[in-house]
C-alpha cells in the first residue's frame, strides 16, 4: 500500500473502499487491519464496513466458480426492498450494488444502486446521503440518468435511477477488444461532446461527478447508431461546489483512482477534475487499454504524479493530430493547463468532426485553408480561380521584373547605355507596381463580396480571414522584393499601407491583438512618411484615418479604451480635414457616417 501523504487531508471511506475493491479484482490481498492501521482516523468505520465488502466479494468470486462457499452462511439479498422487485443485479462498485428492479406500484424498470447494509449507522453519513441525493435529484439533462428518489427498507438504503437498457463503456470496450477491433474514433468524438455538454450544465448547477470512468457512461441500446444516446450514471458521489474556505476543511477523494487528476487525490476536486478523468475515458475508447495500467495502486500513484501518458498517435498513428491535441489538454496533469470549462472541451470536439481548426492546437494559415476546402469546396474552388489568378499576376509581373534586372546587368556588361538601362527599369517597376495595384483591387472586390453577405457588424470567418491574410503576405513578399532593388516609389508605398491596415484589420478580427497593433503601426508610420514628403496626397490621409480608426478599435477591444477612443475621434478629424475636391466623396461621407456611429457620444445614445 502507498505511504500516506502528511500534508494531504485524509481521504474519504468511499474512496477506501473503492482502492479496496479493487486490489481484491487484481488478486492482490489488503487486509482490513492493515488499512485501518494506515488511516487510524477512519479505523473505526474501516473495521465496520469492510468486511460486508470481503463478504461481498466472496460471493461474487464463488457465484462465479459455482463453488460453496465452505464454512460460509451469506446473507441473502431480498426479493424485494420497498415498493421495489428485485429482477437481477446489472453492476456493482465500492458503494454498493445495482439492480435492475420494478417499481410496483408506477409499474416500471427502475434501477436500485443499494448501499451496504448497516451503512448509514452514521447520521452524520445518512445526512450526507440525503444531501447528496437532493443535490443529484435537480439534475435534468438527456444525457444524466435522473434520479427519482431515495428509500430505505430492511437495513438496506438505496437510490432509485432511471433504467437505462443498454451497455456501459467498459463492457463496449471489452467486446471490440474481444474481437480485435477499435472504435471508431468519430463515434468516440461524439459520445464526448455528449458527455461533456451533459457535464457542464451539472457544473453550471454546482455539481461535479468525481468519477467519470467508462463504467459510469451508459450507451442507451434502443437508438441507432447514428444517434446514439450516451448516460452519465451514478452521480451518487457528487458533492456540491462548497466555498474555498469549505473545500479546504472537507475531506475525502471520491472516485476511482486509476481516473483520478493530481488536485482530487488531493482532495481538492474542481469541474477541470472531471474533464480530465472524461479525457482519460475517451482516450481508453480510442486505443482499448487505460491510459494508466499500472494495477499496484504506488505505481499507479506515481504514474498519475508524473503525468506520464503514451502520446495517442503512439498507440494507434491513424487517429488524427487535432484528437490527440484535444486528449493532451483535457488530460494535462496541470489543472489550469486544462480546457475552462467542459463546453470548451465539446466545442472542440465539434470543430474536429466538422474539419474545423480546433483551440488545442495552433495550426498554421496552410492548414486552416486545407481544413476550409474541406468543408466548402465550391466555394474554395472559385477562390482557387482567383488566387491562381492573383499569383499569375504577381508570379509574372516578378518574373519579368527579375528578368529585366538580369538582363540589365548582362546589358551593362555589353556596355549599353545608363540610360537605356533607366528606362527599362522603370518600364518594369511601372508594371510590378501596376500589378500590385492590381491585386489591391482584386482583394477589394473579394472583401466587398465578403461584407455583402454578412450581418451588419458580423467579423470575418476565421477562416475567411486567414485566406484574406495569405493572400496580402504574398502581396507583402512581392513589395519587399521591390523595396531590396530599391525600386519601390510612392505608387507601391500607398498600395503597401493599405495591404498592411488590412492585415492589422483581419488580425483583430482573427484575436491576434499584439499583431494587430504592431502592423497597423507600421502602416502608420509608412503614411506619415508620404503624408510628410507629398502633404496633399489625399489618398495617403484617407488610408491614414483609416488605420488610425482601426488601430482605435483594436485599443477598445483590449480595454484600452480611453486611447482607442482618441484614435477613433482623430480619425473623423482627419477626414472632416480633406479638402471639397478629395477624392471618392461618397466613399469619404460612408467613411465619416461609419466612424462617428463609434464615438463614445454615438455608442452612449
Amino acid at each position: 500500500m502507498s505511504v500516506p501523504n502528511p500534508n494531504r487531508s485524509p481521504p474519504r471511506i468511499e474512496s477506501l473502499a473503492e482502492r479496496f475493491i479493487e486490489q481484491l479484482h487484481d488478486d492482490e490481498s489488503p487486509t482490513i487491519e492493515g488499512y485501518a492501521g494506515e488511516y487510524p482516523a477512519l479505523a473505526d468505520e474501516i473495521r465496520e464496513l469492510f468486511p460486508t465488502i470481503l463478504n461481498m466479494e466472496t460471493l461474487r468470486r464463488h457465484k462465479s466458480s459455482g463453488r460453496p462457499i465452505p464454512g460460509h452462511h451469506a446473507e441473502r439479498m431480498p426479493d424485494s426492498l420497498g415498493d421495489f422487485r428485485i429482477i437481477r443485479e446489472i453492476g456493482r462498485g465500492g458503494m454498493g450494488i445495482v439492480y435492475e428492479a420494478e417499481q410496483l406500484s408506477l409499474r416500471r424498470h427502475v434501477a436500485l444502486k443499494v448501499l451496504p447494509r448497516g451503512y448509514f449507522n452514521n447520521r452524520v453519513r445518512r445526512d450526507r446521503f440525503q444531501r447528496e441525493a437532493q443535490i443529484v435529484g435537480r439534475l435534468h439533462h438527456t444525457n444524466i440518468v435522473p434520479v427519482h428518489g431515495i428509500g430505505s427498507d430492511e437495513g438496506y438504503d438505496f437510490f432509485v435511477m432511471q433504467y437505462i437498457d443498454g451497455v456501459s463503456l467498459d463492457q463496449l470496450i471489452a467486446v471490440n477488444k474481444a474481437i480485435g477491433e477499435r472504435i471508431d474514433w468519430q463515434r468516440v468524438a461524439r459520445f464526448g461532446i455528449q458527455t461533456a455538454r451533459a457535464m457542464h450544465y451539472a457544473h453550471e448547477q454546482g455539481v461535479l461527478h468525481r468519477d467519470i470512468k467508462p463504467a459510469n457512461l451508459l450507451l442507451g441500446s434502443d437508438e441507432s447508431s447514428e444517434h446514439e444516446r450516451v448516460w452519465i450514471a451514478d452521480f451518487g458521489l457528487a458533492l456540491a461546489l462548497e466555498s474555498d474556505a469549505e473545500r479546504s476543511e472537507s475531506v475525502g477523494t471520491p472516485g476511482t483512482l486509476r481516473y483520478m487528476p493530481l488536485e482530487q487525490l488531493e482532495g481538492q476536486p474542481t469541474a477541470r477534475s472531471d474533464l480530465y478523468s472524461l479525457g482519460l475515458t475517451l482516450y481508453e475508447l480510442l486505443t482499448g487499454r487505460p491510459a494508466y495500467q499500472d494495477s499496484v495502486s504506488s505505481q499507479l500513484l506515481g504514474r498519475i504524479r508524473q503525468g506520464d501518458i503514451t502520446p495517442l498517435r503512439s498507440v494507434d498513428t491513424n487517429l488524427p493530430r487535432d484528437l490527440e491535441a484535444i486528449l493532451r489538454k483535457a488530460t494535462d496533469k496541470e489543472e489550469l493547463q486544462r480546457y475552462h470549462t467542459a463546453k470548451d472541451l465539446a466545442d472542440d470536439l465539434e470543430r474536429l468532426l466538422s474539419n474545423r481548426p480546433v483551440r488545442a492546437r495552433r495550426i498554421t494559415p496552410l492548414g486552416h485553408a486545407v481544413r476550409w476546402t474541406q468543408r466548402n469546396p465550391l466555394a474554395a474552388a472559385l477562390s482557387c480561380i482567383a488566387a491562381v489568378l492573383f499569383i499569375g499576376i504577381i508570379t509574372a509581373t516578378t518574373q519579368g521584373y527579375l528578368s529585366a534586372k538580369a538582363g540589365e546587368r548582362r546589358e551593362a556588361a555589353m556596355r549599353q547605355s545608363e540610360q537605356e538601362q533607366r528606362l527599362r527599369e522603370g518600364e518594369q517597376r511601372r508594371r510590378a507596381e501596376a500589378a500590385l495595384e492590381v491585386a489591391i483591387k482584386s482583394l477589394d472586390e473579394l472583401f466587398s463580396q465578403i461584407e455583402s453577405n454578412r450581418r451588419p457588424g458580423q467579423r470575418l470567418a476565421p477562416e475567411e480571414a486567414q485566406s484574406m491574410l495569405a493572400a496580402i503576405e504574398r502581396m507583402l513578399a512581392f513589395y519587399e522584393q521591390l523595396a531590396e532593388q530599391g525600386q519601390s516609389g510612392p505608387e507601391s508605398q500607398i498600395p503597401m499601407a493599405e495591404a498592411l491596415r488590412r492585415m492589422g484589420d483581419l488580425q483583430r478580427s482573427l484575436h491576434e491583438y499584439e499583431d494587430a497593433e504592431s502592423t497597423l503601426l507600421t502602416a502608420i508610420a509608412l503614411l506619415d512618411r508620404l503624408i510628410e514628403d507629398r502633404p496633399d496626397q489625399a489618398v495617403a490621409q484617407i488610408q491614414h484615418a483609416r488605420a488610425n480608426y482601426t488601430l482605435g478599435r483594436v485599443y477598445r477591444d483590449t480595454g484600452r479604451l480611453d486611447e482607442g477612443d482618441a484614435l477613433i475621434q482623430l480619425a473623423i478629424t482627419e477626414l472632416e480635414d480633406l479638402p471639397d475636391n478629395a477624392p471618392q466623396r461618397r466613399h469619404l461621407q460612408e467613411l465619416l457616417s461609419r466612424f462617428r456611429r463609434d464615438t463614445p457620444r454615438a455608442a452612449g445614445k
